[in-house]
């Protein structure tokens, strides 16, 4: 939740992602019911304004796009907030300054970043569990962007291997672009 800007919930009462953005003080906002987060299961989510439109995405696939015209999120100062009533483990925060096509999406859900991609603007290891704190270890260049986190509850930490995401749902990884240039990201 970034203060008039940006937000994404989960409603448990009814399943329900909620991805909604701010600009000039007017709302949009795109759900996605159903949402069914098995408890202990690792799960991928994803939101973004992609051209216009706003997107959900879990495990990589997209599950509700609905078109805002001429809509951008605005830039503000305020914090980000995690975890505002939410109730699960988080192992990884990305915040991106682009959207992404739906194969750049899947290849990235379940995948470790390098630190100094390209438009990473927020990239958080919640699983580092450092007190109430999250550090930001994305850069531009060779200045990282500093875009540290405080959590709203202690009950987001991963406490054990049994709560980590499997090195199938989460890992390296390589792929082949349109060109035949095979890329692996080892951060």
């Amino acid at each position: 939740d970034k203060s008039n800007s940006y937000k994404l919930t989960y409603q448990a009462s009814n399943q329900s992602l909620i991805f909604e953005i701010s600009n000039g003080g007017l709302a949009n906002s795109v759900s996605y019911d159903n949402a069914d987060l098995m408890v202990g299961e690792f799960v991928h989510i994803g939101a973004q304004l992609y051209n216009d439109t706003l997107q959900i995405f879990l495990n990589g696939e997209l599950k509700v796009s609905e078109y805002v015209a001429g809509e951008s999120i605005d830039v503000t100062d305020s914090d980000i907030v995690i975890g505002s009533s939410f109730k699960g483990y988080l192992d990884e925060i990305r915040i991106w300054n682009k959207g992404k096509n739906a194969q750049e999406l899947w290849q990235d859900h379940s995948r470790y970043v390098a630190s100094g991609e390209a438009e990473l603007a927020v990239y958080l290891r919640v699983a580092a569990n450092a007190g109430n704190y999250c550090y930001d270890v994305s850069k531009t260049g060779d200045n990282f962007n500093n875009n540290h986190a405080m959590m709203t509850s202690d009950n987001l930490w991963r406490v054990g291997e049994n709560d980590s995401p499997t090195e199938s749902q989460l890992s390296a990884a390589g792929y082949t672009d349109q060109d035949g240039n095979y890329t692996v990201v080892v951060p």
